[in-house]
């Protein structure tokens, strides 16, 4: 008989206010109101603290969730090529982080959407975003480069 658990997620949930919270999930899903965060693998068993969207910046999973590295900042040329079902993005929070990715899915009706870091050698796996928590979201078009879009913007990357 083959089981069918599934891998908890690693997960760094970044609220509103500032604050972090780090651990496991087996419950993330974008469409629910919350989802269960345990500190330890041990913890998932006995169950957790309810972490509500609304109150999130968004929710980084990660590889590890030993070091504090988050950044959507690249290191890679901004005007690197996509795959061909990516799009790029570029989203400004409400506190002023600025973010540079790739999303196969946004849509702005939704109240959340998930994006992939340009540098795989990035400590995140993918990101979702809280709708909320933005001030600028913006796709690019297929012929445009970050570096142009964040002129046109009047942004520059945070290093």
């Amino acid at each position: 008989m083959t089981s069918t658990a599934r891998q908890p997620n690693r997960v760094v949930a970044h609220f509103l206010d500032g604050r972090c919270l780090r651990g496991y999930t087996l419950d993330f899903l974008p469409n629910q109101a919350y989802f269960t965060l345990c500190q330890t693998l041990a913890d998932l068993q006995r169950g957790g603290t309810p972490i509500y969207l609304q109150e999130l910046k968004a929710v980084y999973f990660v590889k590890r969730l030993d070091t504090t590295e988050h950044t959507g900042a690249t290191t890679l040329p901004l005007d690197q090529k996509l795959g061909p079902s990516s799009r790029g993005i570029i989203v400004k929070f409400k506190d002023g982080e600025l973010f540079l990715g790739a999303t196969q899915a946004y849509s702005p009706d939704r109240p959340g959407f998930f994006v992939q870091p340009l540098d795989p050698n990035t400590n995140n796996e993918r990101i979702y975003i809280l709708r909320a928590a933005t001030q600028i979201v913006h796709t690019l078009m297929p012929l445009d480069s970050f570096s142009g879009v964040l002129a046109k913007l009047g942004l520059t990357e945070k290093k």
